[in-house]
């Protein structure tokens, strides 16, 4: 997860008795909209890396929070960030915002509302693998509702943005590495030896692939992920703070992260390998259970969809059972000059450095009172609670009957 925008209602209820916000602090703006006073708002942006906004006359005081997670934590949003002890980042938050607001004085940060939020991960590869993949893409139909904006494609961009009336969020798929270096954060050379943020080596290029949900395809998509199998409850039936659907718990969510991420990857076909042309049309000349005139008029349909003719005599409902059978197959209807590997989130979460995979692994299934726990924990702890979860698990596995009288 990148950045995220978090809400809380009702903030001049808590403001009389403490010192919440701290308003003739030097960094607030006021703007007044004298048409609606609603729209009124206090606005800081002196916090590095948070977006503070408070409009005072919106459902009795409304706070929102714009920003980014690895930033916070690592000062750097070059890597991607899954999950992490929510106490410990409220932690840092807190700090960070030291002397505007007090989080201690407001209901905890995890049962805020997720206005929106980035969601994201990195495809490392050589540069001929992520420029191949970076062009395919270019060429590839948006999902369901988006619409394709390649403006920005030569300038290393591509934006598959959703209709403005079915929503506000995107997909952006970029060159991440060429963002930071333009951006004057590092250069390049300067991320092979920040192990702890990103792995990768000299000759290595970073795609970004970045999804942007606005709340209402948040609320959306996070009771699609309650009806999946993917689904776990992690929530505690002793805690009444629950008010918000998609809250910041619900969305910073390990697997929810993950569910939304496959669910994207799948729309774009991007876990089949990109073969070449050549390759494609032969792997349907050796299909068995096609007809000559379905192979005919599918290699017809590639070429249209890879955008070698214009025009062509069938329907979108046709194109769409071509590339249906070609998933069977695990290849993708976009052909490339060489073959590239399919997506997997599985390997991409295999490829981040040790410190994130411990914490991954060790706070997924956590809740509030785990968090609070395991507080500050080390890499050493983690390792250690790891080992010692990996030997119960062990331990606990049924034994083998068989033969057993």
């Amino acid at each position: 997860m990148d950045r995220i925008r978090v809400t809380i209602d009702g903030v001049r209820g808590y403001w009389p008795f403490n010192n919440l916000l701290s308003l003739d602090f030097d960094g607030w703006k006021f703007y007044k909209n004298s048409k609606n006073e609603f729209q009124s708002k206090y606005v800081n942006d002196s916090i590095e890396g948070i977006h503070i906004e408070y409009r005072p006359y919106t459902a009795k005081g409304r706070l929102s929070l714009d920003l980014n997670i690895s930033v916070v934590l690592m000062g750097d949003n070059i890597g991607s960030v899954y999950c992490y002890n929510v106490q410990d980042l409220v932690e840092k938050i807190n700090d960070k915002l030291n002397g505007v607001i007090s989080l201690y004085e407001l209901p905890h940060l995890r049962f805020w509302r997720v206005s929106s939020a980035e969601i994201n991960f990195n495809i490392i590869g050589s540069k001929s693998y992520v420029d191949g993949l970076y062009i395919a893409i270019s060429k590839m139909k948006p999902p369901q509702n988006y619409r394709l904006n390649d403006r920005y494609k030569e300038r290393g961009t591509i934006y598959m943005n959703k209709d403005k009336k079915k929503g506000l969020s995107s997909i952006k798929i970029y060159y991440k590495l060429k963002e930071r270096v333009e951006k004057g954060i590092k250069s390049e050379s300067a991320y092979y030896d920040c192990k702890d943020l990103i792995n990768i080596r000299p000759g290595e290029d970073v795609l970004r692939f970045e999804v942007k949900m606005c709340r209402e395809d948040l609320i959306t998509a996070y009771r699609r992920y309650t009806r999946s199998k993917f689904y776990k409850d992690k929530r505690l039936a002793v805690i009444t703070q629950y008010k918000y659907e998609a809250s910041f718990e619900d969305i910073f969510d390990y697997d929810f992260q993950l569910f939304t991420l496959d669910e994207h990857v799948k729309e774009l076909h991007l876990d089949k390998v990109i073969t070449t042309r050549a390759n494609l049309f032969q792997a349907i000349d050796n299909s068995k259970s096609l007809t000559p005139k379905y192979k005919k008029n599918m290699k017809e349909g590639l070429r249209f969809l890879n955008g070698e003719i214009r025009r062509i005599k069938l329907s979108s409902r046709t194109l769409a059972n071509y590339i249906a059978v070609l998933d069977e197959c695990g290849y993708h209807y976009i052909y490339s000059d060489a073959e590239l590997p399919g997506v997997s989130l599985e390997g991409i979460i295999a490829g981040l450095p040790t410190i994130q995979r411990q914490i991954n692994e060790f706070y997924k299934d956590g809740n509030i009172m785990t968090d609070v726990w395991y507080r500050k924990a080390t890499p050493e702890v983690l390792d250690l609670m790891l080992s010692r979860r990996s030997y119960n698990k062990e331990v606990l596995m049924p034994q083998d009957t068989e033969g057993v009288t």
